[in-house]
């Protein structure tokens, strides 16, 4: 479910670590290497990510698996795609195939 941008819930850190299996250092190394959405700065000191990040990399994660079992992504015979642009992508070509 979309939501304008004006009415996206935002989720703090323990409410992301609960829907995602991940540590928040995993979660900050993901940020770091652009798999996952950067926070958005709500505060002096606080930040939260829209719930549609979470969802977006929910469904990533889904196409990614759903293509590493039809065979389309490369796992350990090449480098894996970086961005979740490039996954998206080739998660998509995967199962148009």
């Amino acid at each position: 479910m979309t939501h304008p941008p004006e009415l996206e819930p935002l989720l703090r850190l323990p409410q992301v670590l609960q829907l995602l299996p991940l540590s928040d250092k995993r979660l900050y190394q993901l940020i770091a290497m652009g798999r996952f959405a950067r926070p958005v700065r709500i505060g002096a000191n606080a930040v939260a990510w829209p719930h549609s990040a979470v969802s977006d990399y929910l469904e990533l994660i889904a196409a990614e698996q759903a293509a590493k079992a039809a065979g389309g992504l490369r796992g350990r015979r090449g480098p894996a795609p970086r961005t979740i642009k490039a996954l998206k992508s080739s998660a998509s070509a995967a199962a148009s195939q």
